[in-house]
C-alpha cells in the first residue's frame, strides 16, 4: 500500500440532553451501517488522498463495540492502490477510536475518521472543554488534546465541537489536527468534519462527510 508514507510525509449509554448539556459518549447499535467520504488535500494543488469508508457495528460490548471498517474506494492523486483495499475488525471504545488500526496499509484513514468523530464519556455543555488521550494497540500513534462544544442546533439535533489535537506517529515528527466536527445528539455519531492536519508550516486540508 502506497498511502501511509505519502500521508505521513504530507503531514453504552444513550446520550441525553439536560439543562447542563449532554453525555458526550458514542452510543452503538448492533448492525448499524454508516459510510463516510474522507479526504486530505495537499496545499498548492499538490494532490489529494481520499477514501470512502463503510463501518458496520458487529457487536455492542460493555466498553463500546466491535466494528468492521471497509475502505470501499481509495485513491492517491486519483490513482487506486496497488495492493488492494484495507478492511479491519477492531474494538472501538467510547472514544470512537479504532484500537487495532495502524498508520500503515491505508488503515490511517480509519484512524483519521475516528479522530474526526472522537468522543469522551464526560458531560459536555456549550463552551465546555474536554480532554482526550488515545493510543492504538500497536502504539505507533498517539492523540492528545482538547475539544470545546461551540454550538448546538436543537432543531437539527446536532452539536458542533472544535478539536485541537496533537498526533504523534512513533516514526515521524509530531503534528497537529485542528478540526470542527458536527455530531448527531441521538447517538453522537459523526455527521461531518472539516479542518487541517499539519506538520510545521505544511498544512493538509482534511474533510469528512457522512454519506449514509
Amino acid at each position: 500500500m502506497v498511502f501511509a508514507p505519502f500521508i505521513l510525509a504530507a503531514l453504552a449509554a444513550q446520550p441525553s440532553p439536560s439543562l447542563d448539556g449532554w453525555k458526550f459518549q458514542r452510543k452503538y447499535t448492533a448492525k448499524d451501517v454508516a459510510s463516510y467520504h474522507c479526504e486530505l488535500e495537499l496545499p498548492n494543488s499538490g494532490g489529494s488522498f481520499a477514501s470512502d469508508i463503510e463501518t458496520t457495528v458487529q457487536e455492542v460490548t460493555e466498553s463500546g463495540a466491535t466494528v468492521l471498517y471497509k475502505a470501499l474506494t481509495m485513491t492517491a492523486n486519483g490513482n487506486p492502490p496497488t495492493d488492494g483495499l484495507p478492511t479491519l475488525t477492531t474494538p472501538v471504545g467510547k472514544s470512537g477510536m479504532p484500537d487495532k488500526a495502524t498508520i500503515t496499509n491505508g488503515e490511517e484513514f480509519f484512524i483519521f475518521l475516528g479522530a474526526a468523530g472522537m468522543t469522551t464519556s464526560e458531560d459536555i455543555a456549550k463552551d465546555q472543554v474536554v480532554k482526550v488521550h488515545w493510543q492504538n494497540e500497536k502504539k505507533d500513534i498517539v492523540f492528545d488534546g482538547t475539544g470545546r462544544l461551540t454550538s448546538s442546533d436543537e432543531k437539527a439535533g446536532t452539536v458542533t465541537v472544535d478539536w485541537n489535537l496533537t498526533l504523534t506517529p512513533m516514526s515521524d515528527p509530531s503534528g497537529t489536527m485542528k478540526v470542527t466536527s458536527v455530531y448527531s445528539t441521538k447517538d453522537f455519531s459523526l455527521k461531518s468534519s472539516e479542518g487541517y492536519i499539519a506538520q510545521g508550516q505544511f498544512k493538509v486540508k482534511f474533510t469528512v462527510k457522512r454519506k449514509t
